[in-house]
C-alpha cells in the first residue's frame, strides 16, 4: 500500500537524490585562486566558465545519479511485489555508495593534476548517505511487512 512509512522514506530519499542535480558536488581550489566546480555532469572553472574536462567524462556520474533517482521513485510503486521492492532497495544502496566513490574519484583526479589544490566537498555530498539510511529503513519496513504477510498465511 502506498500509505506505508517506507513510502515516506523512499519519497524523501528520491527528493534528496533529485536535489543533487541542482547543487555543485565539490569545489577544487587551485593555488592561483581559481576554482573548479564538480557538478553532476561536468567539471568547470568558475571564473572563466571554460570546461576543464569534457562533459562526456562525467557521463557515468550523471547516468548513475539519474538511475538512482528514478529507481528510488519507481520503487514506491512496486508495493504489490515486496520481494522486488526489497531487491531494488539493496541495489539503490549499493549504487549510492558507488556514486559517492565516483564523485570522490573525479574530484581527486582533477586535484591530482594540480598538486597543491584544496578539495572542498559541498553539503549535497551528504545526501547519498542520508538517502542510503532512509532506503535501509524502507527495506526494514518492507521486510517487516513481508514477514507479517507470511505469518498470516501460516495461520490460515
Amino acid at each position: 500500500m502506498i500509505q506505508r512509512i517506507q513510502t515516506i522514506y523512499l519519497f524523501v530519499a528520491a527528493i534528496m537524490m533529485g536535489l543533487m542535480f541542482l547543487f555543485p558536488l565539490s569545489e577544487i581550489l587551485m593555488p592561483d585562486n581559481s576554482i573548479f566546480i564538480v557538478d553532476f555532469y561536468e567539471i568547470s572553472q568558475e571564473k572563466t566558465n571554460t570546461e576543464a574536462v569534457n562533459a562526456e567524462v562525467l557521463l557515468p556520474l550523471s547516468v548513475l545519479l539519474s538511475v538512482i533517482t528514478l529507481s528510488i521513485f519507481l520503487n514506491i510503486f512496486f508495493f504489490r511485489s515486496r520481494k522486488i521492492q526489497m531487491k531494488v532497495c539493496i541495489y539503490n544502496i549499493v549504487m549510492m555508495l558507488g556514486l559517492i566513490f565516483l564523485v570522490y574519484y573525479y574530484t581527486e583526479q582533477v586535484a591530482e593534476i594540480h598538486k597543491p589544490a584544496t578539495v572542498n566537498y559541498t553539503f549535497p555530498m551528504i545526501f547519498p548517505i542520508i538517502s542510503s539510511v532512509l532506503t535501509f529503513l524502507a527495506y526494514k519496513g518492507i521486510r517487516n511487512d513481508e514477514q507479517v504477510v507470511r505469518s498470516l498465511d501460516r495461520i490460515r
